[in-house]
């Protein structure tokens, strides 16, 4: 049988505690770690967002440069960028734009993807006997009717003479080649 207090003032104090540690385990567990996990979960993916927006915003300027570029473009000027795969003619081209040359070397590089506009770069040398067929050359490469650009262009006299302008010359340079996906 009880005798006197059923709950002594010890043991009610250690079910204070108890209970108070009861209500501070079930806040942490149900509301304060969530919470907290929630906002760094919405903090990184907000930083994500935040990246791929100015990624977006870049991408977004890029396309109306591009077409402002386009806009600005003369159609009677234009040039067409051909099929995929138009190896056959730049080799015939270049064939026929440096037969007349003394000699000629020729370097394709494999085609390189850029959002669907292939790139197809050939490094040529060759020699002329003058500067004027060079340019001659050089003018037929750039003026071809499709879509190529000609880089990395260098003319040197052949003899020990420092005017390309007087005898032989050699030529380096550089011929991109446009194709697109049909």
């Amino acid at each position: 049988m009880l005798k006197g207090k059923l709950v002594s003032g010890k043991l009610k104090a250690a079910l204070v505690v108890l209970g108070i540690a009861a209500v501070i385990v079930a806040y942490l567990t149900v509301v304060h770690f969530p919470v907290k996990n929630g906002i760094a979960e919405a903090t990184a993916e907000m930083e994500i967002l935040e990246t791929n927006n100015v990624i977006y915003q870049a991408k977004a300027q890029k396309l109306e440069a591009m077409k402002a570029e386009l806009e600005n473009i003369d159609p009677a000027t234009a040039k067409e960028v051909p099929a995929y795969d138009n190896l056959q003619n730049e080799v015939a081209f270049l064939n026929g734009v440096l037969g007349g040359t003394e000699n000629y070397q020729i370097d394709f590089s494999a085609a390189s993807d850029d959002s669907g506009i292939y790139r197809r770069s050939a490094n040529i040398s060759f020699s002329c006997g003058s500067y004027a067929a060079a340019k001659q050359c050089i003018d037929r490469l750039e003026d071809w009717e499709y879509l190529d650009k000609v880089t990395n262009l260098v003319i040197s006299p052949k003899a020990n003479s420092e005017d390309v302008t007087d005898g032989e010359i050699s030529v380096a340079l550089t011929v991109v080649f446009y194709e697109r996906i049909a």
